[in-house]
């Protein structure tokens, strides 16, 4: 609930024009990585808020189409874009679910790089709720995760996507000191 109230969020405030490069990444990264966590977990209840994190990135990407513009991806959307590849390689041709989903959670941290130095020259380029929603939502996964513990690597997707929206979240609420 906290992750599709922080999309909501989100898409009320977003710009005139969205990096579509962007968002194509994270819609479609997101959903490859909710079909590697399921495979790794093999828990739909550790998977919820990783679908529901994919379904509300592709709503906005499809609600970015119309208001967006692609942009030249750049070197930290080609490392995506090439991270995302080499996950996808290594799951599904060499069955190596755990260390693919490493890679994209590598992955997911290098996305953030372009919008966390944006929110840093520019806070107010981010509003802080949908971040902050979508921190609490990745805390209480991790908590869903830790309870039904199984392996460590299944609380690395909810812990880095806590820490990198925690991230912009704290930098955008600095719009008031700048």
């Amino acid at each position: 609930m906290w992750q599709v109230w922080g999309h909501v969020q989100y898409n009320r405030e977003v710009g005139t024009s969205p990096n579509l490069t962007s968002w194509t990444l994270w819609g479609w990264t997101s959903l490859i990585d909710t079909l590697n966590y399921a495979d790794m977990t093999g828990d739909w209840q550790k998977n919820l808020l990783s679908a529901t994190c994919a379904i509300a990135s592709i709503v906005t990407w499809v609600l970015c189409l119309s208001k967006g513009k692609f942009k030249k991806p750049d070197r930290f959307e080609c490392l995506t874009l090439i991270a995302c590849f080499v996950a996808i390689i290594l799951w599904q041709n060499f069955g190596l679910v755990k260390e693919s989903n490493l890679v994209l959670q590598v992955d997911n941290a290098i996305s953030f790089i372009p919008i966390i130095s944006g929110v840093i020259r520019n806070p107010s380029k981010e509003k802080p709720a949908a971040w902050m929603l979508w921190t609490v939502s990745y805390i209480l996964g991790t908590l869903v995760v830790w309870l039904r513990f199984e392996q460590w690597n299944d609380l690395v997707y909810p812990i880095n996507n806590a820490i990198l929206c925690l991230i912009i979240g704290a930098l955008a609420l600095r719009k008031g000191r700048t």
